[in-house]
């Protein structure tokens, strides 16, 4: 791995542990990490999460610039989150998207539903999102923005994603 790859590598793991962190804020939350198709052997990169307002299967991904790809996800793993969302209504694929850049002040995070990000993106005819219309997309109840937590380790404050699935 080159050092861009190793940097991008464990920007994500951060993310990762980061959001675990978040989970343990829920009341009647329930965790299980799910190895990828990969093989056994591989490290664990996705979670079901059992909520009492539904059922979550959740990638994570963080970003140092402005604009999130779908070619960010593995074509297995689009295929998962679609998939899981259509098994039972209660079932929500959703996407974490972080945008760090200390260097420029950014800091922000979004929770969007796998199904709804693709919708839109094919109805553009595109297959990125950027910051800026993520932050609009708040407003129509289609993606949930998620804060981080004033604490000792960073972490987000997940507890109103139950309250945001609703609305997905």
């Amino acid at each position: 791995m080159d050092v861009k790859q190793k940097e991008r590598y464990q920007r994500g793991e951060d993310f990762q542990n980061e959001i675990r962190r978040g989970w343990r804020l829920v009341p009647n939350s329930w965790r299980r990490r799910v190895v990828d198709g990969q093989g056994g052997g591989t490290q664990p990169a996705d979670e079901i999460i059992l909520l009492l307002e539904g059922n979550v299967l959740a990638e994570h991904k963080r970003r140092k610039g402005d604009r999130f790809s779908l070619n960010e996800l593995e074509p297995n793993q689009q295929k998962g989150l679609l998939a899981f969302d259509a098994v039972l209504p209660q079932n929500y694929g959703l996407v974490f998207i972080s945008f760090l850049d200390a260097a420029r002040g950014v800091d922000e995070t979004y929770v969007v539903r796998f199904v709804s990000l693709a919708r839109y993106l094919r109805s553009k005819g595109r297959v990125s999102i950027t910051r800026n219309e993520l932050m609009v997309n708040i407003l129509s109840g289609k993606v949930c923005c998620i804060l981080t937590t004033a604490a000792a380790e960073r972490t987000y404050d997940l507890r109103g994603l139950g309250n945001c699935l609703k609305f997905m």
